[in-house]
Parts: structure tokens; sequence; C-alpha cells
């Protein structure tokens, strides 16, 4: 949900990469600043490896986010973890980055999710990037896990601030929900972090 232009559905996923502040963004009508912190992930350094696929579990756990200051009109909250150094397999144009985590419809009541937080009720979870290497709907997390050899990639850890909730229901595939929720985008932070294996 959250650095590149979006153009179409095939750009989706881009929502979260869009408008990236490196932790802070404008205030949408507000003076102060929507913020987002973790005391997981280190904004410009390195992801701890308990966050990435060489975690002694293999998927590694979701990091801690809090944010503060949204923008006027957010009806709902999504926080996403990208890879932007890769994109999404099937997106055919290439723009799509590769989604490992993407959580939607957080109540504005709710400034922050606790390490290693699990989607219920109204809160989901929605299909990751790896629903196309693995097959099927994949909505767990599976954290950083860039190719042994590979330099290092770049993730996002995203929050964003839309204009409404999201029925995952109305949409047939992972990408028009992507699109979905970038197209509901008033705001959105991210803190960056590199990982090299």
């Amino acid at each position: 949900m959250l650095g590149k232009a979006l153009v179409s559905v095939g750009i989706a996923a881009s929502m979260l990469l869009v408008a990236c502040g490196g932790g802070s963004g404008g205030g949408g009508g507000s003076s102060k600043t929507f913020s987002v912190s973790s005391q997981g992930i280190p904004n410009g350094g390195k992801v701890p490896v308990k966050y990435t696929c060489d975690a002694p579990n293999t998927t590694g756990v979701s990091p801690d986010m809090s944010w503060s200051n949204p923008p006027d009109g957010a009806k709902s909250f999504a926080v996403a973890v990208l890879d932007s150094s890769v994109t999404d397999p099937q997106d055919q144009n290439n723009q799509v980055p590769f989604v490992h985590w993407i959580v939607i419809n957080i109540p504005t009541n709710m400034t922050s999710l606790p390490e290693n937080y699990q989607p219920s009720g109204n809160i989901i979870s929605l299909p990751n990037s790896w629903s196309a290497v693995f097959g099927g709907l994949v909505t767990q997390y599976i954290g950083p896990c860039p190719p042994k050899g590979d330099p290092a990639h770049t993730y996002k850890f995203c929050v964003a601030a839309l204009n409404k909730t999201i029925n995952p229901n109305n949409y047939q595939t992972r990408l028009d929900l992507y699109a979905a929720v970038e197209q509901a985008i008033i705001k959105e932070i991210c803190i960056t972090a590199t990982y090299q294996r």
C-alpha cells in the first residue's frame, strides 16, 4: 500500500511505496506530521535477522510499528512490508514491488501494531507476493529474503492512511486489491532498511 508513480492496476502494489517519506510525511491539513516508528527496525539501517527468512522459524516475525498524527479524513490504516528492489512475479509491467505482508482495515483508534502481530476480525492480512512463488494464497508474514549473493535489497515498512475500508470480496486478483488500496491512500509513510544474505 505504499516510491513509484502508479499508472494502472498493474502498478497497484506500489501504493505501498508511493511518496514514502523515510519515516515521515505531510500532515494532510494538519500542522503536525504523520510519522511512523519502530523499536525493531532502524530507519536507514539493516533489518535485524529476527524479522527475516533467516530467523529460526524460517519466516521471521513482523516488527512493531507505531504511528501518530494521521491526516484528516482517514477512515482506516493499512500496513505493508515491501521489497523495492524486485517486483511482484505476476506484474507484467515490472512496477509492483514484491509485497511481503499487507494488512488492511486497521481502525483509526489503533495507532500501533505489536511485534508478531496476527490480524483478526475485520483487520485482514491480504495475499502477498509469496502467493505467486508458492502457489495458492499466502497471507502470513514472510520477512525479507533476498537471494543469497544479491546486493543488499531495500525494504519499506509502511503505514498508509486510507479514505475508506476495503472489502476484498469486491476484487478478483491480488493486483486488483493492491490497486484498490493504492487508490484509497490519503498519505503514507515508511521506514526504510536494507538486508543482504
